[in-house]
């Protein structure tokens, strides 16, 4: 059996129909992560951030 390894935020904005739709959700939540002062604009790296947090938290060394 093979495992097979997905992108959710990839897999959440190809769920997104409408390219306007794709766009503007990106923007907003950038919007919302400056406002609460977590990050600057990449959303991907924040994600790859936090993943690597929380495989960290599973895994102490």
């Amino acid at each position: 059996m093979e495992i097979i390894e997905l992108d959710p935020l990839t897999e959440f904005f190809d769920a997104i129909r409408s390219p306007l739709t794709k766009d503007r959700y990106g923007h907003r939540f950038d919007m919302f992560l400056k406002h609460i002062g977590i990050g600057e604009g990449n959303l991907k790296r924040l994600i790859d951030h936090i993943q690597e947090q929380w495989a960290e938290a599973k895994d102490p060394r």
